[in-house]
């Protein structure tokens, strides 16, 4: 799993929102830039196409990361254990409240994710 700090994400977030309207999110080689690549290149190519692309899929790769981990969730709460100890059968309960509760940070993070992909989209 892809682990991003939030502050990033908010970032990304911030900048897909505001980014200038583009006739292309390829690059025009057609190929994808690196972070190191990012990193260097002057304020003036700014949400260019390439770096568009750069966060696109950046973003789809999180979004895709957040679905398989909402799917093993859904699997892995299907899957019941019976224990007769009751120490056992409440961490059990805690760990699955504990999985809950992560899930649904993420699911709300999956709508800011695929907001986001629709901002880049729509230019």
């Amino acid at each position: 799993m892809v682990k991003i700090e939030p502050t990033v994400v908010s970032k990304v977030i911030e900048v897909a929102t505001k980014t200038p309207k583009s006739t292309s999110a390829v690059p025009a080689d057609g190929t994808m830039l690196t972070e190191a690549q990012l990193v260097k290149m002057s304020e003036k190519d700014y949400m260019n196409p390439a770096q568009l692309a750069f966060f696109k899929a950046r973003l789809q790769q999180l979004e895709k990361d957040l679905l398989k981990n909402a799917g093993e969730t859904t699997e892995h709460l299907r899957e019941t254990v019976l224990v007769p100890d009751p120490a056992d059968r409440a961490t059990i309960e805690e760990e699955h409240a504990l999985e809950l509760r992560t899930r649904d940070r993420e699911r709300k993070l999956l709508k800011k994710v695929q907001q986001s992909i629709a901002s880049i989209d729509g230019g």
